[in-house]
């Protein structure tokens, strides 16, 4: 890995556009999946666009792998060491047509058990200011459901997509993220207008490791 610090961080955490449609034409109606790559042409920052790094407390390491995922697909390892740093990119998607998000993670380290680190995080950020936070926690069980209170214009629930404590093994995930929201907001989900990954460990002062590889929406309408 190599470690990156943002200086001049924008307030807006997302600031470009990529939308990928991974069959039919860009903008088919008959399209099934839309891919959330995680390569690309790399800025002076080392992030390929149109992601977008934001750091918020330490120093930034990170590394892009071209064939990390578990299937040889691209993967985004983060280490978070008495930090907290994010990539974020903007999209466009209607989550109530694509619905169902499938990605895989692991880790390789986890921070001292607290319940304000998280090692991995994907946060889905909807018209509005609501966003669903999907992380990989170890105090809370799996399922678990929570409010935070970080920023006085979003409303962020969150979610324990996933709490084992096993290292190095990559672990599938897959969510109705339409149900997901109904679920923790209470009505019809909206549309979705930014992704954020994210690794925090600044609160335990400790060292959290671990990558995710390519996101992907698809159309579910079972």
């Amino acid at each position: 890995m190599h470690a990156k610090t943002l200086c001049t961080a924008p307030r807006n955490f997302i600031l470009s556009t990529l939308l990928v449609l991974v069959l039919g034409d860009a903008g088919s109606l008959t399209a099934q999946v839309i891919d959330i790559p995680l390569q690309g042409a790399k800025n002076t920052d080392g992030i390929p666009a149109p992601w977008e790094l934001r750091v918020k407390k330490g120093k930034a390491d990170f590394a892009f792998q071209e064939v990390g995922g578990p299937a040889g697909e691209p993967a985004l390892c983060l280490r978070a060491n008495d930090s907290s740093f994010s990539l974020n990119r903007k999209v466009s998607i209607d989550v109530a047509e694509f619905n169902v998000l499938s990605w895989s993670w692991k880790v390789d380290s986890l921070p001292q058990p607290n319940n304000n680190d998280q090692v991995l995080q994907i946060l889905l950020y909807f018209h509005g200011g609501r966003v669903l936070s999907y992380v990989w926690d170890i105090v809370r069980p799996k399922e678990s459901t929570w409010s935070e209170s970080i920023h006085l214009s979003l409303s962020i629930k969150v979610i324990a997509a996933e709490t084992n404590t096993e290292k190095g093994q990559w672990r599938s995930v897959v969510r109705r993220v339409d149900e997901d929201y109904s679920t923790v907001y209470g009505n019809a989900v909206r549309y979705l207008e930014g992704i954020r990954i994210q690794s925090n460990s600044q609160y335990s002062h400790s060292i959290g490791a671990g990558c995710i590889s390519t996101l992907n929406f698809r159309r579910n309408r079972g």
